[in-house]
């Protein structure tokens, strides 16, 4: 009798231990899936080039300390929207406690002193984390730090640009509060897409960073409040990141974001502020970086630089020197 009930036990057992494995192939599958999708849309097979009617980027668009040579610039990421964003990321797996904290609270009680670093080392243009993919409500505190924090920057001659992710969605918490966002998720052959990346060991899914579908005017116009509210806080840069999807649409946001900065530059006589983007520079997506007046390239050494000094070097027919 006992030998039965564990034989029982035993097939019982391995039905658990197939049936979760079985599980977990399809959800490895799901995620490579998901991979190779998001990486199919950043690498279209077909070169995308802007539309006539869109925006191009001018010279006369790019102030004189942000032209090649004039600015020492560097990404000051953080907030409480930045640790927890970190926290649902694999590459803030590793954060010590302690970097969190500071982390947290760098655009707050640790600012003064970040700015006086800034100051020592020299720097005149950074970029701060306005928005990151959470909601309205859950974005609120950050916002008015770093409202506190430009005004600091331009009295230290410091040039500030607004981080916003142009596709991530924290679904619970954009779900949550700004119900509409439900609407304007990215699906590629009928997959839904969350965001993801290499790690050391394999692909690593982030299943609360739900992307977004650029195509869509709802989710353009909700991200363009956002940007809105940076220009109002005195930024003088929209930087966008995550651009991940369909180009038709991404490009039609840089359109979007460079009428609204116009718009706003007519409204208060202040200057128009830059666009830029992380387009990812494979040749296909390049042309995009015509509607920017920055380019921020990650790839390869990273770095940034102003958008006319890629102008004249590609009507002279020379090769842009690397960072």
């Amino acid at each position: 009798m006992p030998a039965a009930l564990n034989g029982y036990g035993h097939r019982r057992g391995l039905g658990r231990r197939e049936g979760t494995l079985q599980r977990v192939r399809i959800v490895r599958m799901i995620g490579l899936v998901g991979l190779v999708a998001t990486s199919l849309l950043l690498c279209s097979s077909q070169s995308f080039e802007p539309a006539p009617k869109l925006h191009r980027a001018k010279p006369e668009d790019v102030p004189p300390w942000a032209e090649q040579g004039n600015f020492r610039f560097i990404r000051i990421d953080g907030g409480q929207i930045e640790s927890w964003k970190a926290g649902r990321t694999w590459w803030g797996d590793k954060f010590s406690a302690e970097e969190k904290d500071v982390l947290s609270h760098i655009y707050d009680r640790d600012f003064e002193q970040m700015l006086g670093l800034l100051k020592q080392a020299e720097f005149n243009w950074i970029w701060v984390t306005w928005s990151s993919g959470w909601s309205f409500k859950d974005e609120d505190e950050n916002r008015e730090n770093l409202k506190k924090a430009i005004a600091r920057c331009h009295e230290n001659g410091i040039h500030v640009s607004a981080y916003l992710s142009a596709s991530n969605m924290f679904r619970k918490s954009a779900y949550r509060d700004d119900p509409e966002t439900k609407k304007y998720g990215l699906w590629m052959h009928r997959i839904p897409m969350f965001y993801a990346g290499p790690t050391k060991t394999e692909p690593h899914i982030s299943w609360d960073r739900r992307l977004a579908d650029a195509r869509k005017p709802g989710w353009r116009a909700y991200l363009l409040k956002k940007a809105e509210l940076a220009v109002d806080a005195g930024v003088d840069a929209i930087m966008w990141d995550n651009m991940i999807g369909y180009n038709e649409g991404l490009a039609q946001l840089l359109d979007d974001t460079q009428r609204m900065a116009e718009r706003k530059a007519r409204q208060t006589g202040r200057p128009k502020v830059m666009v830029e983007a992380n387009i990812h520079i494979a040749p296909d997506r390049f042309a995009m970086n015509d509607m920017n007046d920055v380019i921020w390239e990650e790839d390869g050494t990273g770095g940034q630089r102003a958008q006319d000094q890629i102008l004249e070097r590609r009507e002279a027919a020379l090769p842009t020197p690397e960072v």
